[in-house]
């Protein structure tokens, strides 16, 4: 799958991504490409990596784990499934 969208300016916007990412993966989708265009700052990108990949993720920060809604964390291999 394949999107072409600028990177989200706020967490309003980050939380529309991660709701539409989530729905892609409830769908079923495992890769997606996405296109944000020139990006002339790294805030955006650095938002993005927080509020929407992270989460979607499960990544650990900072000694915390992030567990998406509906999802259950595996201890024994660290994902979420």
């Amino acid at each position: 799958m394949t999107r072409e969208a600028p990177l989200p300016q706020n967490s309003a916007e980050s939380a529309q991504w991660l709701e539409t990412q989530q729905h892609w993966a409830s769908l079923g989708v495992r890769q997606s490409v996405l296109d944000f265009g020139h990006v002339a700052s790294t805030e955006p990108v650095l938002r993005f990596a927080e509020e929407v990949i992270w989460p979607m993720r499960g990544v650990r920060l900072w000694g915390f784990s992030w567990t998406p809604p509906g999802k259950v964390r595996n201890n024994s291999t660290g994902g979420v499934e």
